[in-house]
């Protein structure tokens, strides 16, 4: 954590703001930086999921996604595609 927010609450609230009902604080874009402005959001609990060290990522779309984030657009379930990734599927088949 970042000294100025760990020597004085009333900085961090300052920065961060009241906590939003449902959310939880989440270091955010690099999970392995500090506790300190420019590196936490607030965060939804399936926004917390999606950005765990040990998420599966692969590229869908033009853009990095969880293995669980392409099942849901997809309706299937995280299991189940991830299951078929695990067995060398192609995301394209195993999304079909």
């Amino acid at each position: 954590m970042c000294d100025r927010w760990r020597n004085d609450f009333s900085t961090f609230l300052a920065d961060m703001g009241e906590r939003p009902v449902g959310m939880t604080l989440d270091r955010f874009p690099d999970t392995d930086g500090h506790y300190e402005p420019g590196n936490c959001r607030w965060a939804t609990n399936r926004e917390q999921q999606n950005n765990r060290r040990n998420n599966v990522l692969i590229e869908h779309g033009g853009q990095m996604k969880t293995c669980t984030q392409v099942a849901r657009e997809y309706g299937i379930r995280p299991s189940v595609f991830i299951g078929r990734i695990r067995r060398g599927w192609s995301v394209e088949r195993a999304t079909s």
